[in-house]
């Protein structure tokens, strides 16, 4: 009996012995990591690692920077009657280099451990040109073993200088920026990196820079006070070493530790602009809105808002941004006057209720306030006043339409369309509705987008597994599909727009995987590739055609040597004019044996790019490419094949 009771007890601390609380870890110490273990076998031993932080590419080692070493969860022991063992919490190792940039970190479990310093003003090496803010290494840490690292970091640079005016006199309170060169959407634009302002001396200075090319620009203070009723000489944004333009500044190259002093800039002038103009409408002067619940309520037009913005909404040079209120009634009758306005290309965007418009929150028939849209281009130049500036706002269009797939109507209602705007309206909450509506489509592949405002867009298809369910107003909001180029997503089928069960199974649903876009027409223009433009006037229907039967690339990315380049980025380029067409782009990164695959392509014509060093997004601008040209593989996609390409990665141009 007594050998009973002491076998139960042996039991039962064997089986308690996981759930005994542990003493948390105290600073400057460690314990090993508990890794899955039979009951009868002994946790491994723990490790060290060791080693130095250096400036990169020198022995001169880096005091101070904090070295820490990331143990993730892990099970530990196993669960009891097949229950899923307990998970110990990931445990950070820290410490920090002492002057002779060495570090020691003890108690380390065995495997493979990330290893990562991290100092304020030091980068880790870059890729890309981009500069992450750590360095990091991989150790593998043996049991009872010291293993030793090293990693290198750069350290940041400085730019410094003055601002001054044309006569020699500090700027003081200037935003100085240092901008890189960047890609958005295919174009190339200018992007804050860092900014200071000047002090009371006009000096700045712009510190922790990662190495790279920059452009100064120093934006002045505009000058306050009531704005008279004539033309103003205004400061306006400078480029080092003397321009207004960002194609004729010049950039200034730092390289790790650079400082760089004396990059002054003297801020040019221009003389600002009077624009003269008026807000027309034949929209109703009062009326009554009735909100989606039936509510009603009566409107009269008393005031436009009028927004003036640059033309170009990806535009580094002009900061001119401004709306204002035009009063409608007499005697101002909508005429309005906007001075000061510096060079450049504005659109000038008027709104008025509009009872079939759309809301900044609800879609056309559904908005408690709609408006409806007018707007105009003025190119300012030289101090020149424009006079008969006209806005005239106007209802939307109704964007109609129909889908077909392989020329049929099989499968129609599995297609999502949407509208994306691609001007300076794209910021303003009316259109970002617009952006979120998707027509219902009939079974005939029949749709239409109601009261679309005037605009330039890009038209986004999506596939769905079933159809978007009919409000009575030809659509929903805020519903997405899977991407007409994005990976599609398995096991999406037997459900309703809204959740609710479908009354069938869909036959052969599309997916980016089985579908894809032929062509948008709208008459004979390419809509799809060149982007849809709407005015105050139709220019006919939309005809959608979607096929079945993409292809797929699969390749090697080698570099010149013909040796298999790993972990690197391949991109897919469409020939032609078809490459104002963002959606035809695709990129993805070759495996541990330079393989790589892509999926869902579009039949036609391509290139295939890689290279050592490239800022992102720079594959997609027209400029950018043509240095390339001739140095990609070129593919040919047929429906439903496979090609096989070999690629090789273009080397760096800092070499």
């Amino acid at each position: 009996m007594i050998q009973r009771i002491l076998f139960c007890m042996a039991i039962a601390l064997v089986v308690a012995a996981p759930l005994i609380p542990q003493a948390p870890v105290q600073p400057g110490t460690s314990r090993p990591a508990q890794v899955e273990v039979p009951p009868d076998a002994s946790p491994p031993a723990p490790g060290r690692i060791t080693g130095t932080v250096y400036i990169q590419g020198t022995t001169n080692p880096i005091a101070g920077a904090t070295v820490s070493v990331n143990v993730p969860a892990a099970p530990r022991g196993r669960g009891a009657d097949g229950t899923p063992p307990q998970v110990v919490n990931p445990v950070d190792y820290t410490t920090k280099t002492n002057s002779e940039g060495h570090f020691s970190i003890d108690n380390v479990p065995p495997g493979n451990r990330n290893v990562v310093a991290l100092l304020e003003g030091y980068f880790g090496i870059g890729q890309n040109g981009s500069y992450p803010a750590n360095a990091r290494t991989l150790a593998t840490v043996v049991s009872a073993k010291t293993v030793e690292v090293k990693l290198e970091m750069i350290p940041g640079g400085i730019i410094s200088g003055h601002v001054y005016n044309a006569d020699g006199t500090p700027v003081t309170d200037a935003l100085v920026q240092a901008l890189h060169l960047a890609y958005q959407e295919g174009q190339q634009i200018l992007q804050p990196n860092l900014s200071k302002t000047t002090d009371d001396r006009g000096e700045y200075r712009i510190y922790r820079l990662s190495p790279g090319d920059y452009y100064i620009a120093v934006n002045p203070k505009q000058p306050g006070g009531p704005r008279g009723t004539g033309s103003t000489v205004l400061p306006v944004k400078t480029f080092f070493p003397d321009a207004t333009e960002p194609s004729r500044a010049i950039a200034t190259t730092i390289h790790g530790g650079d400082e760089i002093n004396g990059l002054n800039l003297t801020v040019r002038t221009e003389v600002g602009a009077t624009l003269f103009g008026q807000v027309v409408t034949s929209l109703p002067a009062s009326g009554q809105i009735v909100g989606p619940r039936g509510q009603s309520r009566d409107f009269t037009v008393t005031t436009a808002m009028l927004t003036v913005s640059p033309h170009d909404r990806r535009s580094s040079l002009s900061t001119f941004n401004t709306t204002l209120g035009v009063s409608m009634l007499a005697p101002t009758s909508g005429k309005f006057e906007i001075h000061n306005v510096p060079p450049g290309t504005y659109d000038l965007i008027a709104s008025l209720p509009d009872a079939t418009g759309w809301g900044s929150q609800q879609p056309a028939g559904l908005a408690t306030q709609p408006v409806g849209y007018g707007r105009s281009v003025v190119e300012v130049s030289g101090g020149r006043d424009i006079q008969g500036i006209s806005v005239n706002v106007h209802s939307g269009v109704d964007i109609k339409g129909r889908i077909s797939v392989n020329g049929g109507n099989q499968n129609v209602q599995n297609v999502r369309l949407r509208l994306q705007p691609d001007d300076s309206a794209s910021s303003l909450a009316v259109y970002q509705q617009v952006n979120q509506y998707q027509p219902y489509v009939d079974e005939n592949g029949n749709f239409r987008i109601p009261a679309v405002p005037e605009g330039r867009y890009r038209i986004q298809v999506n596939f769905a597994d079933g159809p978007v369910a009919n409000d009575g107003r030809g659509g929903v909001r805020g519903q997405r599909g899977r991407g007409a180029q994005q990976d599609p997503t398995a096991g999406q089928r037997g459900r309703g727009a809204r959740g609710e069960p479908a009354t069938a199974p869909v036959e052969n649903p599309l997916n980016p995987a089985t579908a894809f876009v032929e062509s948008i027409r709208q008459g004979s223009a390419n809509v799809y590739d060149n982007g849809l433009t709407v005015t105050a006037q139709s220019a006919g229907d939309l005809e959608v055609r979607v096929g079945t039967g993409p292809g797929i690339i699969q390749g090697t990315l080698v570099d010149l040597s013909q040796n298999p380049v790993t972990s690197t980025a391949v991109f897919l380029v469409p020939s032609g004019e078809r490459r104002a067409n963002l959606q035809l782009y695709r990129s993805t990164q070759s495996d541990a044996n330079g393989k790589f695959t892509m999926n869902g392509i579009v039949p036609g014509q391509y290139q295939l790019f890689s290279w050592q060093d490239v800022v992102p997004g720079a594959y997609q601008n027209e400029d950018y490419m043509r240095r390339f040209e001739g140095r990609g593989t070129n593919v040919t996609v047929m429906r439903s094949s496979t090609v096989t390409a070999e690629v090789r990665r273009i080397p760096s141009e800092h070499q």
